[in-house]
């Protein structure tokens, strides 16, 4: 008789427990119910660790690919100015992605970065003037990294102007005028010599120099050279009377 108690007593202990353990698990689905519905998912993610911790339970990761960072890929540098139309753009980025490359912010060519985390485009072509070339990388779900680092490269098609103002060609100077000082005008940025010695150029282009006179004939040559190379040259020859 007693052990009949025992045993009825324990089967209900089990049920009350079991139900407890239904209406609790009830009141936890009810609850993360309402939590996604005012918080979203975010609150969710938080409440599934901290319910892992609570119960033994080794944290994991919790990423989905929306979430995935895409790294922005490296532009090496190129050159300041060049006299050529087309340029090659190298760089590095994560393997396997896609590159996009812009030229003043327009999309003109694409290339996927090799194993070795390189890529390479060539035939940039380049447009008068400046030109700002960066680019982006692109994983197979065509998420997008920032921009990388810009590069920034002028195109001089022509070479620069260049003018003598001063002296004349084929002009005389007494011997106790000497210096003289050459005088002219080129484009801003060039740079200026004469006879191989560098004159003083201005931000506008004015350029000056001192140049002692010999006996005899003096024979000036003047060159204008630009950031990508170009050149221009002007002879004349002047002398002591």
């Amino acid at each position: 008789m007693r052990d009949q108690m025992k045993k009825s007593r324990l089967i209900s202990h089990l049920q009350k427990q079991a139900y407890k353990n239904v209406l609790l698990a009830c009141i936890g689905i009810i609850l993360v119910i309402i939590l996604l519905i005012i918080f979203g998912t975010n609150i969710l993610v938080s409440f599934s660790l901290l319910v892992g911790k609570l119960t033994g339970v080794e944290e994991t990761a919790i990423t989905t690919q929306s979430d995935e960072y895409i790294a922005p890929p490296t532009l090496n540098a190129a050159p300041e100015a060049t006299s050529s139309a087309a340029i090659i753009v190298t760089g590095y980025g994560q393997p396997d992605q896609r590159i996009d490359l812009y030229r003043n912010d327009t999309l003109i060519n694409k290339t996927t970065v090799k194993s070795t985390s390189s890529f390479r485009f060539t035939g940039v072509t380049l447009v008068e003037g400046s030109n700002i070339i960066k680019a982006r990388a692109a994983n197979s779900d065509n998420k997008q990294s920032n921009f990388s680092n810009e590069v920034k490269t002028s195109f001089l098609k022509n070479a620069p102007d260049l003018t003598v103002d001063f002296p004349q060609n084929d002009q005389g100077f007494k011997k106790e005028e000497s210096p003289v000082k050459v005088t002219g005008k080129t484009d801003s940025g060039a740079q200026v010599t004469i006879n191989d010695f560098w004159a003083i150029v201005d931000a506008e282009g004015n350029y000056s120099y001192l140049y002692n006179l010999k006996d005899g004939d003096n024979p000036l040559k003047v060159v204008a050279t630009d950031n990508a190379g170009n050149k221009t040259e002007k002879e004349l020859k002047i002398r002591i009377e």
